[in-house]
């Protein structure tokens, strides 16, 4: 089962409510909305920085033994990408954050929970999202790793205007989804059905409010801030904005603020920027919601959660408060952005005449140049060139003999950050016995270097411990090396060579030779 956000959680069925759609005035802004610029700015370089170098959120947890497994949280990566296309100066960034998202493997895990669920399973929120940054950032929904996303959203409509999950797991669609579903629609050009909108408005409380789940009859309907926040946009974008359920919920809304200018959530600083797009979105005012949220922000940028004990900056609750920063809604947000190669190396040290394995990701068709330089040089040139195919992944096998620095770069685009291969020299050894306890050790290391490497032969005393046994230069040519020991004593002993570590290769041993003293 994927793993959900806090924008896709359960919550306890609720009870249904429909309040009609009588046109009414909308308020007109007399100014733009509020932002603040300056924190914006700080709270932007804050989650770029960090992002993965894939521009990617990377969760953890422990499992059942204790380990600690790592996972690449994609329903955050997009708040983060949400968060940035708003305040723009790190496209970059979020490009290699699209490319990572658009990535085959990601949107199967994403979107249909792959590879645990079942066949054809597919999760509306998580498809909806998607949809919309691609379609936000210029992109095409019907064409994200293989996947018509547009198409795999409508196909879980409900008869009743409502979306339902498909898979093996339930469902787990809501409130959250349906609204990113009208806004994912309306981004991608689409009609959106006005059976969808009334889908939607059907959820709405008594009051005003929209719950998180769809509620259901006999069960309380509690509204929450952050589901109205976000039904407040996308009831602004299908033409809804002058209805009396709008009005109802803005009215509901702007009640919930408390006098700091928060808004109540579990995390009141992701509420209360949920809180103050939908205000933005209708053209309502969002009071001093802007001043507590910069009242939140550390030294670093980043902002805290809001919750009490709460003193550290968090990536989620920064994502979600920067739009509000900025004073752009989702849509208002939306602006083309490249996508940007996205550079791994299948390991970062290797030993020398050995390979190892360069993947780009990068988008389909673009041709993408591999920039690269091996100690002693530090001047970059271009050592592999390919065009995408659809799988928008390309593999190199490269095989340097000193460490070495790379970059990948679609033509037209940023270049990726740089990776350091560290490569150790390649060392063998021989020994072979010339006269009574004495021995010529020998073996060569590659690659030559000027001057010879530094070989230094080392005898084991137990398991762990290593003594210094004789040093010499290898041939600054042919890199062959030799060196006679005499011993005093007699018995078998583990012997490895060694070269240390400088700016040309990392540290080398040899394997290990077991020798019989006599």
């Amino acid at each position: 089962m994927p793993v959900l956000s806090l924008h896709s959680k359960l919550v306890p069925a609720l009870v249904a409510v429909t309040i009609g759609t009588a046109a009414i005035a909308t308020p007109a802004f007399a100014a733009p909305p509020p932002s603040d610029a300056a924190a914006a700015s700080k709270a932007a370089a804050l989650l770029a920085h960090d992002l993965s170098d894939g521009g990617t959120i990377v969760g953890s947890f422990q499992d059942d033994k204790g380990k600690t497994v790592t996972y690449t949280d994609w329903g955050r990566t997009i708040d983060a990408a949400l968060a940035l296309l708003a305040q723009a100066g790190h496209d970059a960034t979020l490009g290699r954050a699209l490319t990572s998202v658009e990535d085959p493997k990601a949107v199967a895990a994403y979107t249909q929970g792959a590879p645990g669920d079942e066949a054809g399973a597919a999760y509306v929120g998580a498809t909806a999202k998607l949809a919309f940054v691609v379609a936000a950032t210029g992109g095409d929904p019907t064409k994200v790793g293989g996947v018509n996303l547009i198409t795999q959203l409508t196909s879980l409509e409900t008869t009743d205007g409502r979306f339902a999950d498909r898979s093996s797991f339930g469902s787990f669609a809501n409130v959250f989804g349906h609204a990113f579903a009208l806004l994912a629609l309306k981004q991608a050009g689409q009609t959106v059905p006005d059976a969808l909108v009334q889908g939607l408005l059907s959820a709405q409380c008594g009051d005003g409010s929209f719950p998180e789940t769809y509620p259901k009859a006999g069960t309380t309907c509690t509204g929450s801030v952050d589901a109205t926040g976000l039904v407040l946009q996308a009831l602004a974008e299908v033409g809804q904005g002058n209805a009396q359920a709008t009005q109802a919920a803005t009215t509901w809304l702007s009640g919930q603020q408390k006098t700091d200018g928060s808004f109540p959530g579990q995390a009141p600083v992701n509420s209360t920027g949920y809180a103050v797009l939908g205000l933005d979105a209708v053209g309502a005012s969002v009071g001093n919601a802007i001043a507590y949220l910069t009242s939140q922000q550390n030294a670093d940028g980043g902002l805290r959660s809001g919750a009490a004990s709460s003193t550290a900056s968090d990536d989620f609750a920064t994502a979600q408060a920067l739009p509000a920063l900025t004073g752009k809604t989702f849509v208002a947000s939306a602006r083309t952005v490249m996508p940007q190669a996205v550079l791994t190396l299948a390991r970062t040290s290797m030993v020398a005449t050995e390979a190892t394995g360069v993947t780009v990701q990068a988008p389909p068709n673009s041709i993408v140049d591999l920039f690269a330089y091996s100690r002693p040089s530090t001047t970059f040139a271009v050592v592999r060139t390919e065009t995408v195919g659809t799988s928008g992944v390309v593999t190199w096998s490269v095989s340097p003999l000193t460490n070495t620095r790379l970059y990948a770069q679609t033509r037209g685009g940023s270049a990726t950050p740089q990776v350091v291969l560290g490569v150790a020299p390649a060392l063998s050894l021989t020994a072979a016995r010339t006269a009574t306890r004495t021995y010529v050790f020998s073996g060569r290391g590659i690659p030559a270097r000027t001057g010879g490497l530094v070989i230094s032969l080392y005898r084991f005393t137990d398991d762990t411990h290593q003594v210094l046994t004789a040093q010499t230069r290898a041939d600054a040519k042919t890199g062959s090396w030799s060196l006679t020991r005499a011993f005093t004593g007699t018995g078998r002993f583990v012997f490895v060579v060694r070269t240390g570590n400088d700016l040309q290769n990392s540290a080398g041993a040899s394997g290990l030779r077991s020798v019989t003293i006599s």
